[in-house]
């Protein structure tokens, strides 16, 4: 059964006319359940999809969550280790802690988040700004645009962001990598990134090929089964790979 991606969901809800509130891990230290930029999408209409933790801070998220689509204002908000003395308490179980960025994004915003869609869907890198001082006000930056309303100093960070790095998060569900950013002018910001997955070519359409690809994707891995011979170079022999070539 394929999964669908989270941007995928948070697509559909604006183009159905729904809010959400999407909450992300901005910041984790320790020992923590979900790496920066594992997310949680609570829709008006009190579904879910996606996670920050293992279940421990879920249900609290949600009560925050809902407390934002009510009022529109953004919240930052920290979690640390369940205290020693009260190990039944509420907080995480691991030792770590973590921060959150939960804000609401109504329908409104579709028509400047259309570039981000666009670039996911296409799987090319793509940053996403979103100012906690301003709700509402957000740029989306591919490598050869840059759009939105944010301040020239939230602009400027943006661009120099390097979109082309290599990291161990490419290829994997946006945002992958997500953090907590302030300009000169200290407004604060959310950065949401994705890098798309590295190419992997595989030549020869054997057992192997597709046993491979089925390893890359996980890894951050594009890959693409090529053999000359065209009654082997087809998606059944190879379904678990992005592309079959001959």
């Amino acid at each position: 059964m394929t999964t669908v991606p989270l941007w995928k969901s948070l697509e559909t809800s604006l183009r159905q006319g729904q809010a959400v509130v999407f909450s992300t891990v901005v910041h984790q230290r320790g020992s923590a359940p979900r790496p920066d930029g594992a997310s949680l999408l609570v829709r008006s209409d009190g579904s879910l999809l996606g996670a920050v933790s293992a279940g421990c801070l879920e249900t609290d998220v949600v009560r925050h969550a809902l407390r934002v689509l009510d009022t529109g204002q953004p919240e930052l908000q920290g979690y640390r280790a369940v205290e020693a003395d009260d190990p039944l308490g509420f907080g995480l179980s691991c030792g770590g802690s973590v921060d959150l960025a939960i804000e609401r994004w109504g329908p409104e915003l579709l028509p400047r988040l259309e570039l981000l869609f666009e670039a996911l869907a296409e799987d090319r890198p793509v940053v996403l700004a979103t100012s906690l001082e301003s709700p509402g006000q957000l740029a989306v930056r591919t490598t050869d645009q840059c759009e939105g309303d944010v301040s020239e100093a939230v602009r400027s960070q943006l661009l120099a962001i390097d979109l082309t790095e290599t990291t161990a998060a490419a290829g994997q569900p946006w945002p992958a990598q997500a953090w907590l950013a302030s300009s000169s002018d200290g407004e604060r910001f959310v950065v949401r990134l994705h890098r798309p997955a590295t190419p992997l070519w595989i030549f020869g359409a054997t057992d192997s090929a597709d046993a491979l690809a089925a390893l890359a994707r996980p890894l951050g891995f594009c890959s693409t089964v090529v053999d000359a011979r065209s009654h082997f170079a087809t998606t059944e022999r190879c379904p678990h790979a992005d592309a079959v070539v001959c």
